[in-house]
């Protein structure tokens, strides 16, 4: 549905429309090369786009400026969008606009790989016998929530409750497997 003003150009099938810190932004749906909405450039790119159309390399010949210019007038005729008839449907022939997912900007983190995350962090500290409290560090939350977005590092009473048990049993059960070894020799 039209919102009023301009049309919109047909260029935008070739580009998907992003928002990167306030800023608006066409991506090129055949290479991914993003850059400003202004539609004479858009079409620039279109021209020199190796990978739009099918073609491999060098200039795209199908999209030079005398095709582009037809195919952006073909396609502005038939890119108005029309209302929903009787029934409610609208023309299936109409071009959607690419929506993009939040998928993409969010990082998830499964129980079993956050259990895995907080046992190496736990044996990270006590293996370096690092105090407990730096755990509940703003700077310590920082540098996990850099290295991986979404993931929640435990904190010092669970590094010292749970997950202490767990290291604990862990590397008995590795020493053990050890000393149970023939070929084994303790020294003091």
């Amino acid at each position: 549905m039209n919102k009023g003003g301009r049309p919109r150009d047909p260029i935008w099938e070739h580009f998907a429309e992003l928002e990167t810190c306030g800023k608006l932004q066409a991506m090129c749906k055949a290479c991914g090369h993003k850059q400003s909405v202004k539609v004479n450039r858009m079409k620039e790119h279109l021209k020199v786009c190796s990978k739009a159309e099918g073609v491999d390399s060098g200039p795209n010949p199908i999209l030079s400026s005398q095709n582009l210019e037809q195919n952006t007038a073909i396609q502005h005729s038939e890119s108005v969008q029309s209302e929903p008839d009787e029934e409610g449907e609208i023309d299936s022939t109409k071009k959607r606009k690419l929506h993009l997912g939040m998928e993409q900007f969010v990082y998830k983190t499964s129980t079993e790989a956050k259990n895995q995350l907080d046992m190496a962090i736990s044996i990270f500290f006590n293996g370096c016998n690092i105090p407990l409290a730096v755990a509940d560090h703003e700077l310590f939350r920082k540098m996990i929530a850099a290295l991986r977005p979404g993931y929640q590092p435990p904190t010092r009473k669970a590094l010292a409750d749970k997950l202490l048990d767990n290291v604990s049993t862990e590397l008995q059960t590795s020493m053990q497997k050890e000393l149970s070894e023939p070929n084994c020799s303790l020294t003091l």
